[in-house]
């Protein structure tokens, strides 16, 4: 079945696994610290799924979407606080807002807007294995500080935006940036 959160649930026990198959998220999902969160696959022919529809995820413990599993931010956008490690897939088609750290080390893909709004500002960490990538047509705007050892990869057709602060990117390391013929970046 489907965990559905509307209001607040706050992830208590470390003692309990704390594994969601199948989350639906317009509330607030907070694992207390030292709990980590897992979105991972409960049965082994369905992949970990969880859709962030204009809830929050996150903090003060940490939230882990596992290989294979996925996050989908939906047109309703949400926000991330604390830490969330990405070794699945993130995909995002509304505004994310990233008040913590969004770890990558899976692929980070979709339509629509990676933001911050706290001070110190959330900190996008493409780790080496990390790929970024926009869906194919269309754009992805990234509107916060970005740390990329991974693969930076504009398909053809699509433009990435890179707007932190306000024009110019702070983009640091030592990953790829790959823009594809037709492809466009704009700083």
């Amino acid at each position: 079945g489907v965990l559905g959160v509307s209001g607040q649930l706050t992830l208590t026990s470390t003692s309990v696994s704390s594994e969601l198959g199948d989350l639906y998220l317009t509330g607030t999902l907070h694992p207390a610290a030292g709990v980590t969160l897992h979105i991972a696959t409960t049965d082994p022919y369905i992949a970990g799924l969880a859709q962030l529809a204009g809830g929050t995820l996150g903090g003060p413990g940490a939230v882990v979407v596992d290989s294979g599993s996925e996050l989908d931010v939906t047109s309703s956008g949400g926000t991330i606080v604390g830490s969330l490690v990405n070794n699945g897939t993130v995909w995002d088609e509304g505004t994310l807002t990233v008040n913590g750290t969004l770890t990558n080390n899976g692929t980070l893909s979709g339509t629509g807007t990676l933001t911050t709004s706290s001070s110190p500002a959330g900190l996008l960490d493409d780790a080496s294995s990390g790929v970024i990538t926009a869906e194919g047509g269309y754009q992805l705007s990234i509107d916060l500080p970005v740390n990329y050892q991974g693969l930076i990869d504009i398909p053809a057709d699509t433009t990435m935006t890179l707007n932190y602060p306000t024009t110019g990117g702070t983009w640091t390391g030592a990953g790829t940036l790959i823009i594809n013929t037709g492809a466009s970046l704009v700083d």
